[in-house]
């Protein structure tokens, strides 16, 4: 079965590549915005970041090798108060930001006024937030995606939290998402997020480290039972 891992950045890419042994495709036309690298059943596509890329690069990818399992990796901000630096999320509902809750008084009932389109992934077994406490893997959560969320305050971050009852915040997760909903695909998409802390490089590092441990033992065929014999093993 054929993986496909989807990024926007190059030290994901690199640690990746390193774990997987992936090697770089040759260079063409229709590669303009993206690189694609290969090894047997595993490909890693780094697109830039500009929505247009992105999308594309999904488009292609997918039409080139028709994976069975398409995941994007990428970082998140901590939104809230149960998420703690350095977890490892895979959401399940995806919503994208709304800059009108800037400008008005939020409360529980005004928030739920801005709960619009949100896109689900009901594919795993394991919800609830169900935690594994040990190498800091969490699945069920809520991901809100704002493209300018560099700018946000931190009293917008607590009006995303009021609205959406947001987990975490990221800048491309609910356009990957609503992508592969168009194409009909969300039955083999998921969503891998590392919440960044100020270290980047080893927020970075860590969510490598957690995405290689899933892929190398997770069971595909039950959606995504993690195998207790492999656990063991690898702590």
């Amino acid at each position: 079965m054929i993986t496909l891992l989807f990024t926007i950045d190059s030290k994901i890419t690199t640690l990746m590549n390193d774990h997987f042994d992936l090697k770089k495709l040759k260079e063409n036309e229709d590669l303009i915005n993206f690189q694609i690298y290969k090894n047997w059943w595993t490909v890693l596509v780094e697109s830039n970041k500009d929505e247009k890329s992105f999308r594309q690069a999904f488009l292609y990818a997918y039409s080139e090798y028709n994976p069975d399992f398409i995941i994007f990796v990428w970082t998140a901000s901590k939104v809230g108060s149960e998420v703690r630096l350095w977890d490892v999320i895979l959401p399940n509902v995806f919503f994208e930001y709304n800059k009108e809750i800037e400008n008005i008084e939020l409360d529980k009932a005004t928030g739920d006024n801005y709960l619009k389109n949100p896109i689900f992934l009901e594919q795993y077994n394991l919800q609830n937030d169900y935690n594994f406490e040990n190498f800091g893997l969490s699945i069920g959560w809520i991901s809100v995606t704002s493209q300018d969320l560099i700018e946000k305050t931190l009293e917008n971050y607590e009006k995303i939290r009021i609205a959406y009852e947001a987990d975490t915040i990221d800048n491309y997760s609910y356009i990957f998402v609503d992508e592969a909903k168009r194409l009909n695909l969300l039955e083999k998409t998921y969503v891998i997020l590392g919440v960044s802390s100020s270290h980047e490089e080893v927020s970075i590092e860590h969510i490598s480290h957690i995405v290689s441990f899933l892929l190398d033992n997770i069971s595909w065929e039950i959606s995504w039972k993690i195998e207790d014999d492999e656990i063991n093993d690898n702590f």
